[in-house]
C-alpha cells in the first residue's frame, strides 16, 4: 500500500508496528482524512480485540445500534470527490468507485464510503450511517455530534 500511495503522490504521515503488525497512516491533506491501514492476518478479527480496553468497550455497547454502515467524506477545494475515491480504491486495492449523484462511493466490505463535495468549508468525515437495532426508536432522524451528521438506518 505504501508504494501505491507514493505512486499517487500521497504522503505517509506515520509508519509503525503495533503488537507485531504493520500500520501506516496516510496524510489527511492528501486523502481527506487520516486514513489508517493496518496489516493483519487472519482477517477474522482485529489485533486490538483482545486488549482489556476493547473488551470493556464491547461490554458497554448499546443494543440500540450495532454497526457503522457508511461514512461520507467531504472533499474540499480544489477537491474532486470522484478523483479522491479513485485514489482510495487504488491505494487500498479494492474495486473502483461507483458514481453517485454528487460524487462517488466505494464498497468497503459490507460498508460504504461516500465521497461528496465539501459544503460550507467542512471537509473530512461529515456523516455516518449507523445500523439501528432498536426499531421502536429508529431508524429515523439522527442528530449531530461534533459537527458530524449521524443517521440511524
Amino acid at each position: 500500500m505504501k508504494e501505491r500511495a507514493a505512486e499517487r503522490g500521497v504522503r505517509v504521515a506515520v509508519e509503525t508496528r503495533a503488537m507485531g503488525h504493520d500500520i501506516i497512516q496516510l496524510h489527511p491533506l492528501d486523502v481527506g482524512v487520516l486514513l489508517e491501514l493496518d496489516a493483519f492476518l487472519p482477517r477474522d478479527g482485529w489485533f486490538w480485540d483482545d486488549l482489556p480496553e476493547a473488551r470493556a468497550a464491547r461490554a458497554a455497547r448499546t443494543t440500540k445500534a450495532d454497526d457503522i454502515l457508511a461514512v461520507d467524506v467531504a472533499v474540499g477545494d480544489p477537491g474532486d470527490p470522484v478523483a479522491m475515491a479513485q485514489t482510495w480504491a487504488a491505494i487500498i486495492g479494492i474495486e473502483p468507485p461507483v458514481p453517485t449523484k454528487d460524487g462517488a462511493a466505494l464498497a468497503f466490505g459490507h460498508r460504504t464510503i461516500r465521497f461528496v463535495p465539501a459544503r460550507g468549508g467542512r471537509t473530512g468525515i461529515v456523516a455516518v450511517d449507523v445500523h439501528a437495532t432498536d426499531r421502536e426508536h429508529g431508524p429515523g432522524p439522527g442528530g449531530e455530534l461534533c459537527h458530524t451528521i449521524i443517521n440511524f438506518i
